[in-house]
C-alpha cells in the first residue's frame, strides 16, 4: 500500500470539506430553483471525486497509523443493532 503523510492526509481531508460546503450550497440552490440540471450535477461530480479520494487517504492513514479508525457507536435495541 501507497504511504501517505498526515500532511496529505489533512490536505485531502481539508478539500473534501470544502467539496462537502459547496455541495450543499448547490443542493440548496438547485432546490430553490436557483441552479440549473448542470451546475448541480458539476457540484455533485466535484463532490463524488473529493469524497473517493478521502475514503483512498482514509484507508491509507488508518493502515499507516497516522489516524485512528472510527468505531461506529452501537446500542443494542432488542435483537437488533441501531447505528448512529
Amino acid at each position: 500500500m501507497e504511504k501517505i503523510t498526515r500532511a496529505e492526509y489533512d490536505a485531502i481531508s481539508e478539500a473534501t470539506s470544502r467539496a462537502t460546503a459547496t455541495f450543499r450550497k448547490a443542493q440548496d440552490a438547485y432546490r430553490a430553483m436557483k441552479i440549473g440540471d448542470d451546475e448541480y450535477l458539476d457540484a455533485r461530480g466535484a463532490h463524488d471525486k473529493a469524497i473517493a479520494a478521502w475514503d483512498i487517504a482514509y484507508m491509507r492513514a488508518t493502515h499507516a497509523g497516522i489516524i485512528e479508525p472510527v468505531e461506529p457507536e452501537v446500542e443494542a435495541v432488542g435483537t437488533q443493532a441501531v447505528l448512529f
